[in-house]
């Protein structure tokens, strides 16, 4: 098999990974286990991995990873999140990245108790700042919506990837963070005290999970201003005990 499917001699990127994932003249189960074997074989290869060539995988991984009728919700969950053995970390969480696309409403992805179960590391991975990353890019690629994404989705999974992070400072960098400044104006709370309030009364799903994100940045702030005020009072010391 390994023969059939290498790339051919003058055969471009994208003619290849057309001809390796059709599934012309066989049965599905044919084809489920072929593409199986060659992801083994071949498992470097973008096509996997990546949002570019996903159109020619999304009728593989739907079939492989459709729930399955004696499989319970948790047996699936944790199926779809396990890595597979020839799979490096980066490449795991590019390929969950694109079956949370296929599948965009699975609790698995925005439940918080999935999230300590089986998801956690998937975010450490997936959404961690890269060094070469700015502070803008960085959080466009957060608040950026994907497709299938509900809005309640979007905020219950934006607070996920804060939960996370909750050192980095651009959740409470004014200059840079001009989403939670879009987030913020959906509440008129001055502090996380009348925020608590607002959550206990408000039942609407997408609501509460926009103010979750910004309960989160009333606590980073408070921790970024608890930080800046013992950094300005060791210097104060440092300035004292010099003089």
């Amino acid at each position: 098999m390994a023969a059939n499917y290498k790339q051919k001699s003058g055969e471009d990127i994208e003619t290849y990974f057309k001809r390796i994932t059709s599934k012309e003249g066989i049965s599905e189960e044919e084809y489920i286990k072929r593409l199986t074997i060659c992801r083994s074989i071949f498992s470097n290869l973008e096509l996997w991995y990546s949002e570019k060539y996903f159109s020619e995988v999304k009728q593989f991984y739907s079939l492989y990873y459709s729930k399955k009728t004696e499989e319970t919700e948790e047996s699936y969950f944790q199926r779809i999140v396990t890595k597979e053995s020839y799979e490096t970390e980066i490449n795991w969480a590019k390929r969950v990245n694109l079956l949370r696309e296929l599948y965009p409403s699975l609790k698995l992805w925005y439940d918080e108790t999935y999230y300590t179960k089986y998801t956690k590391h998937f975010f450490e991975i997936f959404y961690r700042k890269e060094e070469c990353e700015s502070t803008e890019v960085y959080l466009k690629r957060v608040f950026t919506k994907f497709t299938g994404e509900t809005e309640e989705c979007f905020w219950k999974r934006v607070k996920l990837v804060q939960q996370t992070f909750p050192k980095y400072t651009c959740w409470y960098d004014k200059e840079n963070l001009k989403k939670i400044e879009i987030c913020k104006s959906i509440s008129q709370a001055q502090s996380e005290e009348e925020l608590k309030q607002e959550l206990s009364q408000n039942s609407c799903g997408c609501n509460k999970a926009k103010l979750g994100v910004l309960q989160t940045f009333f606590k980073s702030s408070k921790s970024s201003s608890q930080s800046s005020s013992s950094t300005e009072s060791t210097e104060e010391s440092v300035v004292v005990q010099s003089s």
